[in-house]
């Protein structure tokens, strides 16, 4: 589809590092949107599948494993390299 998110991939490297990068900033949005007694941390972390979308940069939808039966869903955007800037963290949803 044009202008939206291509289809289902497998994560590379690169995505990984990316959310490697932003675990803490993910973990602490996840507690604040439980709402209830927050997480130390995620028993795993893996991500599974990813999707992205070229903007001003790169906006990535992934799928994470963060339990055995537990998975979240997030989305951060990576801007262009000349920017200097790093991933942002844009959303964190459960399944």
């Amino acid at each position: 589809m044009v202008g939206g998110f291509g289809g289902s991939q497998a994560p590379d490297a690169e995505v990984v590092k990316h959310l490697e990068s932003l675990k803490a900033d993910i973990l602490k949005s996840h507690n604040e949107a439980r709402g209830d007694a927050p997480l130390s941390g995620f028993e795993a972390f893996e991500a599974l599948e990813c999707r992205t979308q070229v903007v001003a940069g790169t906006n990535y939808q992934v799928k994470v494993r963060i339990g055995s039966e537990k998975f979240i869903n997030v989305q951060f955007h990576v801007p262009l390299p000349h920017t200097g800037q790093g991933p942002q963290l844009m959303h964190v949803t459960s399944e």
